[in-house]
């Protein structure tokens, strides 16, 4: 047998095998990639749905703020109409009021904390809504 033959065969299959390996590292690599913009692809989309509910529950908070603050005006003005204090003995015949007596400045200071009170909440109701939202999905 001709050695150069025996030579020319070993280089041919050597060849034919590498160009194998590579071939299958190029289609192993295309499906790797594939796989890889599909998950990408995924993470945009969910991505995605989170910012549109995480918009959606900010502007659902700025409403209620906007509610709050127009309330909060509303009842400011009716406060403008009471009296500062009253007398000394009227106090006396309060005792055990509604708070209908409650004068304009002090209304006014537990209307604003409670309208603060009630913004603060909202913002807590938001920012569990969000973290509802990111664990859902």
């Amino acid at each position: 047998m001709n050695p150069y033959a025996i030579l020319g065969g070993l280089v041919a299959l050597a060849v034919a095998f590498g160009i194998g390996m590579a071939t299958n590292g190029y289609m192993r690599d295309a499906k790797e990639n594939k796989q890889l913009l599909a998950a990408q692809s995924a993470a945009i989309q969910i991505k995605d749905a989170w910012n549109a509910d995480i918009a959606r529950q900010k502007q659902e908070q700025a409403d209620e703020v906007a509610r709050i603050n127009d309330r909060l005006s509303d009842a400011l003005v009716r406060l403008r109409n009471r009296p500062d204090r009253l007398p000394e003995p009227a106090r006396k015949a309060c005792e055990g009021a509604t708070g209908a007596e409650l004068a304009a400045g002090d209304g006014e200071f537990l209307t604003r904390y409670a309208a603060a009170a009630a913004a603060q909440q909202t913002a807590l109701m938001e920012c569990y809504a969000w973290v509802d939202t990111i664990t859902a999905k």
